[in-house]
């Protein structure tokens, strides 16, 4: 049968992001979203899922933790945890509980598959079947009626006009850190040129959840996002006193620290002899 999968995130935006991608992975079979955990167990009492992705911070009084422990004690469900928070205080209270994955806010379409095929696999070895899966493997799906967006550019809001970007050449985004946070987007050298950029009226986050679709923009630090396809060199400097070493991407002839939060993630999508 298909894979019943429980959406709970109290972003509107996000989570339809999040379902418009389950169903381009084939995924189709979905509850919700729900805004609250109270919401959504009201529906789980009698139509349960088999894999639950749930933001760890909404509204209401509980958590998504609080959600995965009540849905476990009904029926054994995979479990997905979607965070923005930061903190050891989260991670170490989501490691008391069973889940399959735990993914940091904004994430690409690709950790968003591989979690999501890695609790069918856990799924299908738990059935007890081994000659019949209980859920559906991926299978890729288009909507015939939706006309395909061009995914390789983008048009910057500039007063009247909106000038073409092509996301390739995207060096880095770097956060204005003020107050009505806006971004600016550092497009690589061009010999004749220099460097050109454009600023956005849109947070660090918000921009790139807008450009989830282009995977080599990787969030870095609290304030940069980088085009992982612009990294020439990364170099690690010793800190003070002994601690880990500083990771710095030399970007398009620019150095961005990797900040400690992200550095685990941002490792894993480079190659290294």
């Amino acid at each position: 049968m298909d894979t019943k999968i429980l959406i709970v995130e109290d972003q509107t935006y996000q989570a339809f992001d999040l379902i418009d991608r389950l169903k381009k992975f084939g995924y189709l079979n979905i509850l919700g979203p729900f805004d609250s955990g109270e919401e959504a167990l009201k529906v789980c009492e009698k139509d349960m899922p088999d894999l639950a992705i749930l933001d760890i911070d909404l509204s209401g009084e509980m958590t998504g933790l609080d959600l995965a422990q009540r849905l476990n004690e009904m029926q054994k469900v995979a479990v997905i945890y979607l965070t923005n928070q930061e903190d050891d205080a989260t991670t170490d209270q989501s490691l008391e509980t069973d889940y399959v994955a735990y993914i940091n806010k904004p994430h690409t379409s690709a950790e968003l598959k591989m979690a999501v095929a890695k609790a069918v696999k856990i799924l299908n070895e738990n059935s007890g079947d081994s000659t019949a899966q209980v859920v559906k493997p991926l299978t890729a799906v288009k909507d015939q009626n939706t006309i395909e967006r061009l995914d390789d550019r983008v048009f910057i809001r500039t007063g009247t006009k909106r000038p073409l970007v092509m996301l390739e050449d995207i060096a880095w985004l770097q956060s204005t850190g003020q107050k009505g946070e806006s971004t600016i987007i550092f497009l690589a050298k061009e010999e004749e040129k220099g460097r050109s950029n454009y600023t956005v009226s849109h947070g660090l986050k918000d921009v790139l959840e807008r450009l989830h679709f282009y995977e080599p923009l990787t969030r870095v630090s609290k304030s940069h996002i980088v085009n992982l396809n612009k990294v020439t060199e990364v170099d690690d400097q010793s800190r003070i006193n002994g601690q880990d070493p500083n990771k710095i991407l030399l970007v398009d002839g620019e150095k961005i620290e990797v900040g400690r939060v992200y550095r685990k993630s941002v490792m894993k999508k480079l190659h290294f002899l």
